[in-house]
């Protein structure tokens, strides 16, 4: 009798041990990481934590994509170039799981996504698209070659033309990744939201970031056209300062206008000139294709209609100094405004608040001619003496005696000089070279 309650006791232990086996000994299951990248063809340990007193046969794994990798207990094997989301499971309670992403590349080097995401701030609703100037060298044809990724969609997410969408307030993680070769890719940080009611006294917005914008919503514009930029809320663009990184592809004028001179990418600033720190963004612009505007025209239209202009107390402080951020003398701001307002790129004319740097450009590019031997035409920047250079304005005309000017801090205002060819005071005349643009002005002295 009593072995037979021994051996009933024994079937009832195994009994009760194989329902606890049954029902699983896996409390949790978690991954250290969230990503992990591997070479194809390498081996390397899955980046798991099993809690519980279960084992990895009590583990399977659930794959998005078949035959990118191979998991045998933790070892991950890489099959080919692909990226794979793995849910690890418990086997016998199906609510115990985790995911990771796995990324296989090939041992071939990085090549860099260069991608164009006009800004890192866009309001609620509003949509941006992204673009990659560097297919050809990534041997691909369209976005359709990419995967677009956000890293919370609830905030914002791509649509299936490709673009990001502001879904609520937040910040994103934008990750593009080219599907045959994952190791290239490129990411880029995304602020979603709506500015600040925060207000200066001039009823502009007081906190950033600034939200940038054009009337059309693109940020790709064709060199030779206007395209004004926004910012949202704002009342007077004037209350701004307006920057391009390069002005030998884009210029933008002191209320916002950008003109593109020649292809390329730039990136345009925008500050509040009495706005809390901070209120400020940039936009990346695209421009395409070469320009074809008459420079000179430009030029002597825009320094034309500004005469008369006058500082404000006498003291260096024209609406050129202003643009500078420089309160001293400013007859060379006022030829560096114009051209930049007239989008004349810096190559051509550059800027500078020093007239000796503008003479010092003309003659290491052997653009400078001194008076005695050279007759000014439309669109030359004169230069007056003073250790060489003191003073400077632009041509508007010659008639072969007498040079017709229009100048900057002349009297500490805007005005139309005139001058003997002659003249003692002249050191000479800096002729940019606007190529095929320098063309019949039109432009006549009244």
């Amino acid at each position: 009798m009593k072995k037979l309650l021994i051996f009933l006791g024994l079937i009832l232990t195994i009994f009760i041990c194989g329902c606890s086996n049954a029902k699983g000994n896996i409390t949790n299951i978690s991954f250290t990481e969230d990503k992990k990248e591997i070479i194809v063809g390498n081996e390397d340990f899955l980046p798991i934590i099993i809690e519980g007193k279960g084992t990895f046969d009590e583990v399977t794994y659930e794959f998005s994509e078949e035959g990118i990798v191979s998991i045998d207990q933790d070892v991950i094997t890489a099959l080919k170039t692909g990226t794979v989301i793995v849910t690890a499971r418990a086997k016998y309670n199906k609510e115990i799981f985790s995911e990771i992403e796995i990324v296989v590349v090939t041992n071939e080097p990085k090549e860099f996504v260069n991608l164009f995401v006009p800004t890192t701030s866009i309001r609620i609703g509003d949509k941006i698209s992204f673009d990659i100037l560097n297919m050809d060298d990534l041997k691909v044809s369209s976005k359709s070659d990419f995967i677009w990724q956000s890293s919370d969609e609830s905030i914002a997410k791509f649509n299936d033309n490709y673009e990001l969408e502001g879904i609520r307030q937040g910040k994103v993680t934008v990750t593009v990744t080219q599907k045959n070769k994952p190791q290239n890719s490129n990411t880029r940080p995304i602020s979603v939201g709506y500015p600040s009611d925060l207000k200066t006294e001039n009823n502009e917005p007081n906190s950033g970031p600034l939200i940038l914008y054009t009337e059309s919503g693109e940020f790709t514009i064709e060199a030779g056209v206007e395209t004004q930029l926004k910012v949202f809320e704002a009342q007077n663009y004037l209350r701004y300062y307006w920057s391009s990184s390069d002005e030998d592809i884009l210029c933008v004028s002191e209320t916002g206008e950008m003109i593109g001179c020649r292809e390329g990418v730039v990136t345009v600033t925008v500050v509040s000139k009495d706005a809390d720190p901070g209120t400020n963004n940039s936009v990346t612009i695209h421009v395409t294709g070469k320009s074809k505007l008459n420079y000179i025209e430009r030029l002597l239209t825009i320094a034309l209609a500004e005469q008369g202009e006058k500082e404000a107390t006498g003291n260096n402080d024209s609406k050129f100094n202003e643009w500078a951020h420089c309160y001293d003398a400013w007859c060379a701001i006022f030829v560096s405004w114009c051209a930049n307002q007239a989008g004349i790129p810096r190559s051509i004319l550059n800027r500078s608040i020093s007239v000796t740097v503008l003479y010092n450009s003309f003659v290491s590019k052997n653009q400078f001619h001194y008076k005695e031997d050279y007759i000014p035409v439309a669109g030359d920047i004169i230069i007056f003496k003073s250790d060489g250079a003191s003073h400077v304005g632009i041509v508007v005309t010659c008639d072969g005696k007498t040079v017709y000017t229009i100048e900057g801090n002349t009297s500490n205002m805007v005005a139309r000089r005139s001058y003997d060819l002659n003249d003692s005071k002249i050191t000479g005349y800096g002729h940019p070279n606007y190529g095929e643009y320098s063309k019949d002005t039109g432009v006549k002295w009244e």
